[in-house]
């Protein structure tokens, strides 16, 4: 019922406080009433991302319970177990795997803490996922952004819109800011300030993300940044090659490249660690650092590989990137070699990609 006319009746209960809060500043009665009145018009219009927008105490959830009632999330209580055994227990571990890096919360040590420990931003991703898995029509995201930094509230934003206009699903943010609305690119706005509605339908409004790549040369300071949120051994290797990735003056990812020693293939180099920082996940910042890096050793006549059993995060690059095998590594036998099978696939299924791009 996106038009809606109603009325919200409170009236405080008798106490000495309430009284001096009327006397104090010449309130006549403690009855209050709030009429609300306006239209979301989107009945018969295809969309996918609405926003209800704000100062705070003009009406933006009271709309959003009225309107959206079916599927205004009630509270859920996260325990005290890994995230990835907090979702709903009738999806696999694929489809929540799945769903976790495309709603940018893709690094797996992430997964296995508990939901009071994560960020304000992973904790925005999970609950993203856990409403998609819950099957809400549309999902309602209530508070969107209003407890994370500014920068990260827009990247956040860019993720969350991707994600769901891939998924072909509907949300509705409810947020006190508009500073996420270039970066949201809602399809329609209701504004509560001045009770107007807009249908905008699918505009491009998002600035680009402009990135600055540095090349390291304290590789170990810059690697304590980023070690913590890497799945594997987060020892970095002393001949590494390292570059970050800084946006708005903040470092945001991170990759290291290394000299393979393989005995035919003297041009063959991997990439020895690749990692984005949680809150900056889902949006290509780590991919744009990975291919600049890639095209660089590529033009200087290196064959540049990537390993890794992030297989969901690995179909992302297939742009630029040639999907050699998919499988367990292989093990190295009585050779010079024989020493990297403490820390090589051969234990784990993985994908492995030849570099193609530029």
């Amino acid at each position: 019922m996106p038009r809606f006319d109603f009325i919200r009746e409170t009236t405080a209960a008798p106490s000495f406080r309430v009284e001096q809060v009327k006397s104090g500043f010449d309130l006549q009665t403690d009855h209050i009433t709030e009429h609300f009145k306006g239209d979301i018009a989107i009945e018969g219009k295809a969309w996918n991302i609405g926003l209800i927008v704000g100062r705070s105490g003009t009406g933006k959830s009271t709309i959003a319970r009225e309107v959206f009632a079916a599927s205004y999330p009630k509270p859920h209580e996260y325990g005290t177990r890994a995230i990835v055994d907090e979702m709903p227990g009738s999806t696999s571990y694929k489809e929540i795997t799945a769903l976790f890096t495309a709603v940018g919360f893709s690094s797996p040590p992430s997964w296995l803490k508990p939901y009071a420990v994560l960020s304000n931003g992973e904790r925005m991703r999970v609950d993203l996922a856990y409403a998609i898995l819950s099957d809400a029509d549309p999902i309602v995201f209530d508070e969107f952004t209003s407890v994370v930094d500014r920068d990260i509230a827009k990247i956040c934003s860019y993720a969350m819109a991707k994600s769901v206009r891939s998924l072909g699903r509907k949300f509705i943010a409810i947020s006190c800011h508009d500073d996420i609305i270039d970066w949201l690119e809602p399809d329609w706005v209701y504004d509560t300030n001045s009770q107007t509605f807009t249908f905008l339908g699918r505009q491009r409004t998002r600035p680009a993300i402009q990135l600055d790549i540095i090349h390291c040369a304290d590789k170990k300071a810059a690697w304590e940044i980023f070690r913590k949120y890497h799945y594997l051994n987060t020892d970095i290797h002393k001949g590494a090659d390292c570059y970050i990735a800084v946006l708005a003056g903040k470092p945001v990812a991170f990759v290291a490249m290394l000299q393979f020693p393989h005995p035919l293939n003297k041009t063959l180099c991997r990439v020895h660690r690749w990692v984005t920082l949680p809150d900056y996940q889902g949006v290509g910042i780590g991919t744009a650092l990975l291919n600049r890096v890639s095209s660089r050793y590529k033009a200087a006549g290196r064959d540049v590989r990537l390993v890794s059993s992030q297989i969901n995060v690995m179909r992302g690059l297939k742009a630029n990137w040639m999907m050699m095998e998919i499988g367990r590594g292989k093990k190295f036998g009585n050779s010079g070699l024989s020493s990297l099978n403490k820390t090589n696939s051969c234990k784990r299924t993985v994908a492995s990609m030849k570099y193609t791009g530029a």
